[in-house]
């Protein structure tokens, strides 16, 4: 038994809740329908837990999720209005933890300071790209991207191709921001995962909210 199998067993104890509860639950929560037996195959290391799944278990049961024995990612950036993202000097913002869902990644974080986003990303969410990346990896578009326009601004938005090899797109996260086209890019990091704000831990132990 892992880490991750003893996390879920104790969030579950700790909201009293069964195999068959927690998979009920989970349906409600993602939307994706869920049987009892995939509970099972997750406790017994038949199948892997994905990240969105063991965010939703910290949700529904109201247990932390674990962390990577407590390795850190810097918080180098704020995503303010129109998606733009302010560079912040170190120590400004605390750590985060890195939860366990996604260690073995060298991250840093980036804090959603302003509202609307996303409909899934509310203010205070964390969200873990990985830094050291230049130019740009076609498994990454179509994704949401950090992405650091040349000489320009950076931004965080889906990334997709130009309208000439070279120049990339830059689609907004929310219909209340604009989008930027034909932009030549010095770096594009993939989002790994965002956490909400309730359960981001800073390196002090302290909740983000």
């Amino acid at each position: 038994m892992n880490e991750i199998e003893d996390w879920c067993r104790s969030a579950m104890a700790h909201a009293d809740m069964n195999q068959t509860d927690l998979a009920a639950a989970l349906e409600r929560e993602t939307g994706i329908r869920t049987q009892k037996s995939k509970i099972s195959k997750m406790l017994n290391g038949s199948r892997e837990f994905l990240a969105k799944e063991m965010l939703a278990i910290a949700k529904i049961t109201g247990y932390p999720l674990p962390n990577a024995h407590l390795s850190t990612a810097q918080t180098k950036y704020a995503v303010t209005a129109g998606g733009v993202i302010t560079h912040l000097e170190a120590g400004l913002l605390p750590d985060i933890v890195i939860p366990a869902i996604i260690r073995g990644h060298d991250l840093c974080a980036a804090i959603i300071a302003s509202e609307n986003i996303t409909p899934a990303w509310e203010r205070g969410t964390v969200v873990f790209y990985d830094e050291n990346r230049d130019g740009v990896d076609p498994e990454d578009l179509g994704k949401p991207c950090i992405a650091q326009i040349e000489g320009g601004q950076t931004m965080i938005g889906t990334v997709r191709n130009g309208s000439e090899p070279g120049l990339f797109h830059i689609h907004a996260l929310s219909r209340w921001y604009e989008s930027v086209f034909d932009q030549k890019l010095a770096s594009c990091s993939k989002i790994v995962v965002a956490v909400p704000p309730e359960l981001a831990l800073t390196s002090g132990g302290d909740s983000i909210q």
